[in-house]
């Protein structure tokens, strides 16, 4: 069977050349416990109401959580929603080798943490003994191997595409099996669009405001990073735009001639330089707003029951 560039696998071959999925799984040992509902002191349904206690007061776990959220923030930054699920994120292929280090990096970093939450463990459960009193309970506490067991890190490079073992067993369910992962990555295109005009559109928005006086018209507090974050955007933008959206790309040239050369340090001490930056930020998100206006609608992941 031919393909011609209006088919699905066009679609498919135009993605899966220019970007691969980053599989990332991380998981931690739960710390909170449903608590039996007799401790309620109000009259009330039992079924409406759910009693949870946390197992431990433990900064060291919370170093963990907190560590995680940051490479997703992170992550966020290089790399686009695929839509598939939590956790799998589209790379551009120019992005990779920056990722890849990032993961490693975070991978070390976790496992260092993990490492002492586990040595402190003992000593957070009698903590934990004396502050939960009556709702103490042993058998809620694992030993150290399975504390440590019940952390996993998992990162995986995979790309999609039909198998050839299908193709050489049915060309018709080749052909229906290529239109349903065409439309899945149509769907991961659009989204990959709204998630990098969005993105542009709170960056453009957070550097206008804070170059807008207070209603006394005295000056905000600048920090470098409100345009060295939007100058990191503008830089990768190239590599993420995989929907070639030249719409936004203008806008993207637009800002890039406006901040070249410019200084954080300058654009908050110079009034002058303020008042250009200001207008020509509100030029480009005029235009960012009326991209905004008709966006496609989000993909939400729902829950299997």
């Amino acid at each position: 069977m031919r393909f011609t560039m209006d088919t699905p696998q066009a679609t498919l071959s135009a993605l899966w050349k220019n970007a691969v999925c980053l599989v990332l799984t991380l998981r931690k040992l739960g710390i909170k416990r449903t608590v039996h509902q007799d401790v309620l002191a109000v009259e009330t349904d039992r079924a409406m109401v759910k009693v949870t206690k946390a197992l431990l007061a433990c900064p060291e776990y919370e170093a963990i959580t907190k560590l995680d959220a940051q490479i997703r923030k992170k992550l966020s930054s290089y790399t686009l929603p695929s839509s598939l699920r939590p956790g799998i994120y589209l790379v551009p292929n120019a992005l990779l080798e920056e990722v890849d280090e990032l993961i490693l990096n975070f991978k070390e970093k976790r496992e260092s943490l993990i490492d002492y939450f586990v040595q402190v463990y003992p000593q957070r459960r009698e903590e934990a003994q004396l502050k939960l009193a009556d709702l103490y309970n042993p058998a809620d506490y694992p030993d150290v191997d399975t504390v440590k067991a019940g952390f996993l890190f998992e990162c995986q490079y995979l790309t999609f595409d039909i198998p050839g073992t299908l193709s050489a067993l049915s060309e018709r369910l080749l052909m229906r099996e290529t239109e349903n992962v065409s439309k899945k990555v149509r769907q991961m295109l659009e989204e990959a669009k709204t998630t990098l005009r969005e993105a542009m559109a709170e960056l453009v928005d957070h550097l206008m405001e804070r170059l807008t006086p207070n209603a006394n018209g005295k000056a905000k507090t600048f920090r470098a990073s409100t345009v060295t974050n939007l100058m990191d955007f503008l830089n990768r933008f190239d590599a993420r735009n995989l929907s070639r959206d030249l719409d936004l790309q203008k806008l993207v040239d637009q800002a890039k001639g406006l901040l070249s050369g410019m200084e954080p340090a300058r654009i908050r001490t110079d009034e002058s330089v303020a008042t250009v930056v200001r207008g020509g930020m509100r030029a480009i998100k005029s235009q960012l707003d009326a991209l905004l206006v008709e966006k496609p609608s989000r993909v939400y992941a729902l829950e299997d029951e």
